[in-house]
């Protein structure tokens, strides 16, 4: 299938979306389950049809395990270096549960009516 057949049918596909859309059979719902369908069944099976009828050491090379290795370690120390703070309460800014659960146990006795003892 030549790219302009590939673009076309593309288009085609676009243009069947915005009818229905227009028309108002494809709802926000059933585009959601439509973007779904597309990223958890079509895109995998695309992957796996364009890289069946070729050999593992074409598609898995030591650059490519390497690239991913340094990436995932980089995300990792980015979000390690950037969230380090959040595991301390102290320097969250938030109260801790100890102290918000004294301060309604407080604020609510404050607010009760209280009987006097005579």
């Amino acid at each position: 299938m030549s790219v302009v057949d590939q673009l076309g049918l593309m288009l085609g596909v676009l243009a069947v979306g915005a009818a229905l859309r227009a028309v108002g059979v494809l709802t926000p719902t059933r585009r959601d389950r439509l973007t779904a369908l597309a990223f958890y069944v079509a895109l995998p099976a695309l992957v796996f049809a364009s890289t069946v009828e070729q050999s593992l050491s074409d598609v898995l090379s030591w650059r490519l395990l390497l690239g991913v290795t340094v990436v995932l370690l980089a995300v990792a120390g980015l979000s390690l270096a950037l969230h380090r703070h959040r595991a301390d309460p102290a320097k969250r800014g938030s109260p801790s549960s100890s102290r918000t659960t004294a301060t309604w146990g407080s604020s609510a006795c404050r607010s009760s009516p209280r009987r006097s003892a005579g």
